[in-house]
């Protein structure tokens, strides 16, 4: 098992070989993974505020936070309940709509703002995920 646990990157790749060898984690130590969960899901939720405007792929947000893409994708999705994808396009889409009411910056720049590289496609995602066009949610009624 020595040779498996050296092939990992992360600390909790290395828990999984040990529990996939039948050697138990002590509880003390169970805790801290969980613990370590929230905290690397809320560092990963940061690090996509923060870089939003960017292109976000799941593995520069698991890097970020330390861990392997696919791990990373499960820890983040079981403390949130929704997959980085989800995620990511919920808080552009929020962004979005926090800007179009509270500003009167462009679609364009909306659009390139939350990290969508084409008004086209931020068009078309915003429709379909919100229900209208970003220019009618933009001149609906603020108490929405």
């Amino acid at each position: 098992y020595q040779t498996q646990l050296n092939g990992c990157t992360y600390w909790a790749e290395q828990m999984r070989v040990l529990r996939a060898l039948g050697l138990s984690v002590m509880p003390q130590e169970q805790e801290k993974l969980s613990s370590r969960s929230d905290e690397y899901a809320t560092s990963a939720i940061a690090y996509i505020q923060e870089h939003l405007s960017e292109k976000l792929t799941v593995e520069a947000i698991a890097a970020n936070s330390g861990y392997s893409p696919s791990y990373f994708s499960h820890i983040f999705t079981q403390e949130t309940g929704l997959s980085p994808y989800q995620f990511v396009m919920k808080t552009r889409m929020d962004s979005a709509k926090h800007l179009l009411q509270a500003t009167k910056l462009p679609i364009q720049e909306v659009a390139f703002h939350t990290g969508f590289n084409s008004t086209a496609n931020f068009c078309y995602t915003f429709r379909k995920e919100v229900g209208v066009s970003p220019h009618a949610f933009r001149q609906l009624p603020i108490d929405r």
